[in-house]
C-alpha cells in the first residue's frame, strides 16, 4: 500500500492501470514528437474519452452488481456486455480498458470482498485514468526537451562522435 492510499483510505492503483499507461505513453510520445505534449485541448479530448467509457462502464457494473449480488458467471457476462455497450452507444468513449477495470469489480463481488459503491467508477477508476494522462503527458513533455537538448549539443559538435581510441592503438 502506498502512503497516498493509506492518507486518503481509497485504493490508487489498480492492475489494469499499466494497460492505461501504456496507451497513454504512446499517445504522449506522439504528442511530444509534435511539440503537442501538454497541449489542454488534447489532453481534454483524450481525457473526456477516456473517463466517460470508464466512469460510464463502472457505473453500470456497479449497478448490475448491485442488483444481481454474486451470480459469478451471470455478472461476468452482464458486466461485459455493458461495457462494450456503453462504448457502442457512446463511440467518443470508446476505451477499452474501461472492461479490464469492470471484470476487476466483478472478481470482487465474487470473491465476496469488501466492495466499494458507485465511488468505485470515480476512485480509482475516473480520477486514476486521468491522473494517469496527466504524468504521462508531463513526463514526455520532460523527456522531450531533455532529448531536444542532447540533440542540440550533439549538433554543436558537428553531428557525431569520436570514438576514444583502443589501447593498442595507443601503444603504436
Amino acid at each position: 500500500m502506498s502512503r497516498l492510499q493509506l492518507a486518503i483510505h481509497k485504493q490508487v492503483w489498480v492492475p489494469p492501470f499499466g494497460a492505461i499507461v501504456l496507451i497513454f505513453a504512446t499517445q504522449a510520445v506522439q504528442e511530444a514528437k509534435q511539440g503537442k505534449s501538454l497541449d489542454a485541448s488534447s489532453m481534454l479530448k483524450v481525457a473526456a474519452e477516456a473517463i466517460v467509457g470508464v466512469a460510464g462502464a463502472c457505473a453500470l457494473t456497479v449497478g448490475t452488481a448491485r442488483l444481481l449480488g454474486g451470480s459469478p458467471s451471470v455478472l461476468r457476462a452482464l458486466a461485459v456486455s455493458f461495457a462494450s455497450l456503453w462504448m457502442t452507444f457512446s463511440p467518443a468513449s470508446f476505451f477499452p480498458p474501461a472492461g479490464a477495470l469492470c471484470a476487476l469489480f466483478v472478481e470482487r463481488v465474487v470473491a465476496k470482498g469488501p466492495l466499494p459503491g458507485f465511488e468505485y467508477a470515480l476512485f480509482p477508476c475516473s480520477i486514476g485514468v486521468a491522473l494517469l494522462l496527466i504524468s504521462t503527458r508531463v513526463l514526455a513533455s520532460v523527456l522531450a526537451r531533455l532529448v531536444g537538448k542532447s540533440q542540440a549539443k550533439q549538433h554543436r559538435w558537428g553531428g557525431r562522435f569520436q570514438e576514444l581510441p583502443t589501447s593498442t592503438e595507443r601503444m603504436e
